[in-house]
């Protein structure tokens, strides 16, 4: 294990040493006006006082508690998850460790607005590495130019601001997915201490959000066959390493295989159930989910329940499953109408244009095309765990950083065509 976080260290190091936005004024200055807009903004976020982190924080503050990973119970009838200290929550998989992690050592601060002042100020903070990656990842596919309006974009969208203000790892996860990538991109010789670096990273986003091992997956596919299977499996043990303690922990407590989490079952019954896209069930469901409600493997049971109804329903109404699909991927690469907060100016204003922009620059080969294809796969990805469960807007804000790269190139010919007229 040592070995293993000397080995991260050195690779952190020498990556932040390697990039160039370090010696570029422009992107210094970018990166100092973006940590200043957010915490600017976080003077005037109500959630400053507010003791409240969705789930990742109700698990900590168990965990703080002496409760364990622990999250749901019954008040009656009604199915809780806001901590109670009269309460003993249903031991927990519904969330991956990561984020409970990272809320747990501020949790020891009382005081909820200092908490969230330094929280938050610190969230805000990761917007520089971010920058750094997607300049240099930028900067390689597409040039200087692209890279000032990537990074421009990233600082500045009110989407990504509000990103830093979120209880949740959307900030993490930017940070996490634009360093894989802009490392993939690299056409240095690739060594084993590289590829070793390389399944920490994923193994970590994993911890963060469980989906992200649909891309890790796809990661090995692409290494067996550009790298050879040594480099693949080596990749492939360390991600599998590094998220077994979590894979034993459920084993342990559940007493079966918990591939990830145990909400895989409720968000596939929310792409795929009779009602609408993102319904939580029906009163029948609820009802006998309640039946389980003193068992010990509670969310096993909820979660085969809603898993049992979504299976049911995808092999019984295959012409509306493929009218959801066409209707989840309007949500992820489009808008998702449902939730009220995408149709704000300040949201969709700078999302049409982005997508525009993508538009143009999707059809933009890169410098060098190869370099693009874990961009290409990330995005492949991100779409078909969007159709396998569903697509708040928050899922596309994690998909964004990914497509500024293009985005700033299809912006750059787009100025050009109109420059010459």
């Amino acid at each position: 294990m040592l070995n293993n976080i000397k080995l991260c260290r050195m690779n952190l190091l020498s990556f932040f040493q390697s990039l160039p936005v370090c010696r570029n004024k422009f992107a210094v200055a970018v990166c100092l006006s973006a940590v200043a807009v957010r915490l600017a903004a976080l003077l005037f976020y109500d959630g400053v006082s507010q003791d409240y982190y969705w789930e990742y924080g109700e698990i900590a503050k168990n965990v703080k508690n002496g409760k364990g990973y622990a999250l749901w119970y019954y008040e009656g009838e009604h199915l809780e998850h806001r901590y109670s200290a009269a309460t003993r929550p249903h031991t927990s998989a519904y969330m991956p460790p990561g984020y409970p992690a990272v809320l747990l050592p501020f949790l020891a601060i009382d005081n909820i607005s200092l908490r969230n002042f330094i929280f938050y100020g610190l969230q805000a903070l990761l917007i520089v590495p971010a920058i750094m990656c997607l300049w240099r990842l930028s900067l390689r596919l597409f040039g200087r130019q692209a890279a000032q309006i990537a990074v421009l974009s990233l600082a500045f969208l009110p989407e990504f601001i509000y990103s830093s203000l979120s209880a949740g790892p959307t900030a993490l996860y930017h940070l996490f997915t634009l360093m894989l990538l802009s490392m993939l991109v690299r056409r240095n010789e690739i060594s084993v201490k590289t590829i070793i670096f390389w399944g920490i990273l994923c193994g970590t986003t994993i911890y963060l959000r469980s989906e992200f091992a649909l891309y890790s997956i796809s990661l090995f596919f692409i290494f067996a066959l550009r790298l050879g299977i040594k480099c693949a499996c080596t990749f492939g043990a360390v991600v599998i390493l590094l998220i077994a303690p979590w894979q034993i922990r459920n084993y342990i407590n559940f007493g079966r295989v918990i591939p990830m989490t145990t909400s895989s079952g409720l968000n596939l019954y929310r792409g795929h159930n009779p009602e609408f896209i993102g319904s939580w069930g029906d009163s029948v469901m609820i009802r006998e989910i309640a039946k389980y409600k003193n068992a010990p493997d509670f969310e096993v049971k909820m979660n085969d329940i809603y898993l049992c109804e979504a299976a049911k329903f995808i092999l019984k109404h295959p012409l509306q499953e493929a009218r959801y699909t066409l209707e989840k991927i309007t949500h992820l690469w489009l808008l998702n109408p449902s939730d009220k907060r995408t149709l704000h100016p300040a949201y969709i204003v700078p999302w049409i244009v982005t997508l525009c922009c993508f538009a143009v620059g999707f059809f933009i080969k890169p410098n060098k095309f190869y370099d693009a294809i874990p961009l290409y796969i990330f995005w492949g990805a991100s779409t078909v765990v969007c159709i396998i469960f569903f697509a708040l807007p928050r899922y596309q804000i994690l998909l964004k950083p990914a497509i500024l790269p293009f985005a700033a190139a299809g912006a750059l010919k787009i100025y050009y065509f109109f420059s010459k007229k």
